[in-house]
């Protein structure tokens, strides 16, 4: 008798700088996972319970212990053979992929493995295939080679944008350079239909596909925070002491890489400089990079504290022991597409208020929204709506709340399995 198989895939494979790391510096510094040995470089392969494909696939068991469950993801050209592991009751696998990059044109990757694997199991069982996308070119050339499949695709938007905002970004010389830029976003609005449904968690990104290319197979959808494990907490005072932090300052929050290239936090740590002349009962903790990457040493001159990646239980108690939450990103084409965050999301369920452009992603109304924070639209309006948050804190004692209504992972982990289960009816027969 086959089986319904829903299969998870993350379409990228794990950064080189992984690999510098013994399995054990993750499980005791960052997040949980299972590796396994093997004997040639890269020496371990790893199966990550923090990845966004294995945590949608953890909530799905917990509502729909009858179908199997698997998570998939390209390793790139460093193994030669697919490796597999039951974690947590749900079998993950490992592909073998190519690489191939282009200075200056893109970076592509392609896995036959993982196209021989699906084809098995289409065979075999009755499969859902729900896609992580982060529009790169692994998707678009799997949504291509699967175009006369006899099952159901669901994709789901995790990072990134089409290349026509990109595009639309760059100085006219460079447009006259990389118009190639215009024709992989065909290429990739061509590959995305075929598939089934299409959840994007950017909101500028979901009236792109609805309005301009009249895809009316595509919804707004952002995972969601398990709200009874991030909640406020503790003795405040009590944490900070645990942790290192000041008592006599408002804590100011941010998470992301230390990279000025990527969310570049450089500039918030300028602005920290002149907060500090303005008011300096405020005290910025950046958290989540490493001590190689360029922001960790521009923050610590302009006086943040920064903390490098920590564990979800860490994570926690810096939550709730700080009083407001940043996510100060400039970059517009970060902002439009990467949509609200995580880690607003968690900031938000200890009750900390934001201040982060890409608050524009909220899905509930312009007064939920001025409830759960503010945008900063310039550099002069993040300092300005830092010290406007910092005196005005109890306006925001409902974000919690405000978020929870949105983004309750006991609500958002049922949308994904109600369209599982329409996907699957309509393949096959019940």
């Amino acid at each position: 008798m086959k089986k319904r198989k829903i299969i998870h895939l993350l379409s990228v494979e794990p950064p080189d700088h992984f690999f510098n790391y013994e399995p054990e510096y993750f499980n005791s510094n960052f997040s949980s996972i299972e590796y396994t040995n093997i004997g040639d470089y890269p020496h371990w392969v790893g199966f990550f319970r923090a990845d966004h494909h294995a945590v949608a696939a953890k909530e799905l068991i917990k509502i729909h212990p009858e179908y199997d469950v698997e998570c998939w993801r390209p390793y790139g050209n460093k193994i030669t053979k697919v490796y597999k592991k039951s974690v947590d009751g749900i079998i993950h696998k490992v592909f073998p992929s190519r690489i191939l990059h282009i200075p200056q044109i893109g970076h592509f990757t392609w896995s036959p493995e993982v196209l021989k694997e699906l084809e098995k199991e289409s065979a075999e069982n009755e499969i859902l295939l729900n896609i992580s996308v982060g529009h790169l070119w692994f998707h678009m050339w799997l949504l291509f080679k699967l175009k006369k499949r006899n099952f159901p695709i669901l994709c789901v938007h995790r990072s990134g944008g089409f290349k026509k905002f990109y595009y639309q970004r760059l100085s006219l010389l460079k447009k006259l350079i990389k118009p190639y830029y215009l024709l992989e976003n065909i290429v990739e609005v061509s590959s995305i239909k075929n598939a089934d449904f299409y959840y994007s968690g950017s909101m500028v990104e979901k009236e792109y596909m609805r309005n301009e290319l009249n895809l009316n197979n595509v919804d707004f959808f952002m995972d969601g925070c398990d709200f009874e494990y991030f909640k406020p907490g503790g003795d405040k005072m009590l944490l900070r002491e645990k942790l290192g932090l000041p008592k006599d300052k408002t804590i100011l929050m941010a998470i992301g890489n230390f990279r000025s290239s990527d969310y570049g936090y450089d500039k918030l740590a300028e602005c920290y400089k002149k907060v500090k002349e303005l008011d300096s009962s405020i005290q910025l903790v950046m958290i989540g990079g490493y001590k190689s990457e360029d922001v960790y040493q521009i923050g610590l001159d302009a006086g943040c504290i920064m903390v490098e990646r920590v564990s979800k239980d860490v994570l926690l108690d810096y939550y709730r022991a700080s009083d407001f939450f940043t996510q100060a990103l400039f970059n517009p084409l970060v902002i439009e597409n990467g949509g609200f965050g995580s880690a607003m999301i968690e900031a938000l369920a200890c009750g900390l208020p934001v201040i982060s452009n890409n608050i524009i992603h909220y899905p509930g109304s312009t007064e939920e929204r001025a409830g759960i924070g503010m945008d900063m639209q310039t550099e002069r309006d993040l300092v300005k709506n830092i010290i406007s948050m910092k005196n005005n804190l109890e306006s925001y004692k409902n974000c919690r709340l405000l978020a929870q209504k949105y983004f309750d992972i006991v609500n958002t982990r049922n949308v994904l399995a109600n369209m599982y289960k329409e996907l699957l009816k309509k393949y096959y027969a019940d």
